[in-house]
């Protein structure tokens, strides 16, 4: 209890998060398996390099994530049409929009996020990535597998994205 009560707390604080290194970290214990303390601590960590601006759409995306990270899907809901409402969708972090939609059910959006991202960042390994789960949630395997390819010539070194697509695959 103590552990989501300091993920809550921490998540709270977020708004935007000015390396990109961090929001993949953070991202990716959100992820894990579910150790609230070490996303409790990841997000506080995060949190000390993060504006306050509480009206931005990436202050709505973390809070998106959190929730989501939480179970609390209506709020998780709330927040991510927020972040979509303020013009998320047409920012360089589209790719974390488009995946936290396709986590909530939401295919369409999610798939309409991630090809806005990628006709603005055409070279995002995280943005082929999650096309590739896309295509995977849609049952085009050999589309996922392809998507999947052009993400590790993008990134070949990139822990948290090489782990993601072998646990995909």
């Amino acid at each position: 209890r103590s552990d989501l009560a300091a993920l809550e707390t921490a998540s709270d604080a977020l708004s935007s998060t000015r390396s990109r290194h961090d929001r993949l970290h953070t991202l990716a214990a959100i992820e894990h398996d579910g150790d609230h303390h070490q996303v409790a601590e990841a997000l506080a960590d995060a949190a000390s390099l993060i504006g306050q601006d509480a009206a931005s759409w990436r202050c709505h995306l973390w809070k998106a994530q959190a929730r989501d990270a939480l179970d609390r899907r209506r709020e998780c809901d709330r927040e991510l049409d927020a972040a979509i409402d303020l013009g998320g969708d047409a920012a360089s972090e589209t790719h974390l929009a488009a995946r936290l939609a396709r986590r909530r059910g939401r295919i369409d959006m999610a798939r309409r996020l991630a090809a806005r991202h990628l006709e603005v960042h055409p070279d995002s390994a995280p943005g082929h990535v999650e096309l590739a789960h896309l295509d995977l949630a849609t049952g085009d395997r050999e589309a996922a597998r392809r998507s999947f390819e052009r993400a590790i010539r993008l990134a070949p070194h990139e822990e948290v994205l090489l782990r993601e697509i072998d646990e995909a695959m």
